[in-house]
C-alpha cells in the first residue's frame, strides 16, 4: 500500500492542487493520495490565513468523489502548529504495517527542506515524492538527498492561491482557476472580499 500524503494551507485548494496530486497519484502508482490541511503551517505567515474550517470544506468539496483522493483532519486543530514528521508519524500508526508513506512537495520546497523539524529523519524514513513541473539542473539539495526523492513530473499549471485570493478581492471571476464546487463555497460564503 502507497500513500502519498499532501499537507498544505489549501488557502484555497485549485487546480493547480489536484493536477500535482492526481500526477503522483498516476505516476507512483499510489493507494491514494491523503489531502492534509493545516490549521497553523510553521513556516507560512499567518496574515490572509483562513479558519481551518472552510479550508477544510472547501477541500472536501474539491476532491469529493474523486477515487483514490481522501483528506484527513489530522492536522486541522485550531491554533496547532502542525510539522510534517509529527503528522507522518501519527499516520503510519492508523495505516496497515509495510504502509509506505511519503509527503508530496513541489520542487520549490526541496530548497527548504532543511528548515523542516526533523527533516533528516523525514526524508530517511519517509523520503518524499517531488513533483517538478519543468526540467531544471538539480542543486545541492537535489545531490545530497536524491537517495529519498522521488521526481513526478507534471503538467505546468499557472495558478496560486495568493493570485485566487487577490482576484476574489477585485471582483474579478476564478472560474477554472478552481473546481466549480469551490468557487460557488468561495461566492456563497464571500470568503476574500474586502
Amino acid at each position: 500500500m502507497k500513500i502519498g500524503v499532501f499537507g498544505g494551507t489549501f488557502n484555497p485548494v485549485h487546480w493547480g492542487h489536484l493536477v500535482l496530486a492526481e500526477a503522483v497519484r498516476d505516476q507512483e502508482a499510489l493507494s491514494e493520495v491523503l489531502f492534509v490541511p493545516t490549521a497553523l503551517p510553521p513556516h507560512k505567515p499567518l496574515g490572509a490565513m483562513l479558519e481551518i474550517q472552510h479550508r477544510l470544506e472547501m477541500t472536501r468539496l474539491a476532491i469529493q468523489g474523486v477515487a483514490g483522493f481522501e483528506i484527513s483532519e489530522i492536522e486541522a486543530v485550531p491554533g496547532r502548529v502542525s510539522y510534517s514528521i509529527d503528522t507522518l508519524d501519527q499516520l503510519r500508526q492508523a495505516y496497515p504495517e509495510g504502509a509506505s508513506l511519503r509527503f508530496i512537495v513541489g520542487a520549490d520546497q526541496l530548497d527548504e527542506i532543511e528548515t523542516w523539524k526533523d527533516y533528516e529523519r523525514l526524508l530517511d524514513e519517509y523520503g518524499l515524492y517531488v513533483a517538478q513541473r519543468v526540467e531544471s539542473g538539480r542543486d545541492e539539495s537535489w545531490r545530497r538527498w536524491g537517495h529519498c526523492l522521488q521526481v513526478v513530473h507534471m503538467p505546468l499549471i499557472d495558478v496560486s492561491s495568493t493570485e485566487i485570493r487577490n482576484r476574489v478581492a477585485q471582483g474579478r471571476s476564478i472560474r477554472f482557476l478552481v473546481p466549480p464546487a469551490v468557487e460557488q463555497y468561495i461566492q456563497q460564503t464571500g470568503l476574500y472580499r474586502p
